[in-house]
């Protein structure tokens, strides 16, 4: 970032404003207060499904662990670190990583294990399109969830996120790819350290 010092005042103004005018309801408030169980500052992390390289270009877990180990070497703490993902390969990943400092909502929907291989298969087979799509086909959880329009489940989705999103502005480090979810929590908190993930194109 070429001028973090006016961004930060940009992300502060902004925060101003936000906080003025937009509230959480009581309930994810309350979800997101117990999610961060320590006495400390997390580690955030925002794992997305890999199909969004078609907007933010081929990620890798090797650079999530590396910004985390990086850290922990420059503060000399091991934080707990809560995860955001919307696939259960990402949770995984970072369980077998990390093991007990990862934190995370178990109740969230997330694209499953046979979702993930379906999608790994289909593009090693066909050319994803400019949206990350193959033959018409979205393989990330709204995707998923837009094909059957049961109104109830789409509610509690948005409220899952809507927890997941809150709790992630409360850490101290956000570590992540560019999305409007990242974006929007830089403004939630303008304290928070952004360590931003770029994709190789």
């Amino acid at each position: 970032m070429k001028d973090k010092g006016r961004l930060k005042i940009w992300r502060q103004s902004v925060s101003q404003t936000y906080s003025k005018y937009i509230k959480f309801v009581d309930s994810i408030e309350v979800s997101s207060n117990k999610t961060l169980v320590h006495d400390t500052d997390y580690i955030g992390v925002h794992y997305r499904h890999p199909s969004h390289f078609a907007e933010s270009g081929r990620v890798y877990l090797q650079q999530y662990f590396d910004q985390i180990d990086q850290i922990d070497t420059e503060t000399g703490t091991r934080r707990p670190i809560f995860l955001a993902s919307d696939n259960k390969f990402g949770i995984a990943a970072f369980k077998d990583r990390y093991g007990s400092r990862i934190n995370y909502l178990t109740y969230v929907e997330r694209v499953d294990f046979d979702g993930f291989l379906e999608w790994a298969f289909a593009l090693g087979q066909n050319k994803a399109d400019h949206v990350g799509f193959i033959a018409g086909k979205g393989y990330e959880l709204h995707h998923k969830q837009s094909q059957n329009l049961d109104f109830s489940k789409m509610k509690k989705a948005t409220e899952d996120l809507l927890i997941e999103v809150r709790t992630l502005s409360r850490c101290k480090y956000l570590i992540h790819t560019l999305s409007n979810i990242s974006t929007a929590i830089s403004y939630m908190n303008p304290n928070i350290e952004m360590k931003t993930i770029e994709g190789v194109l």
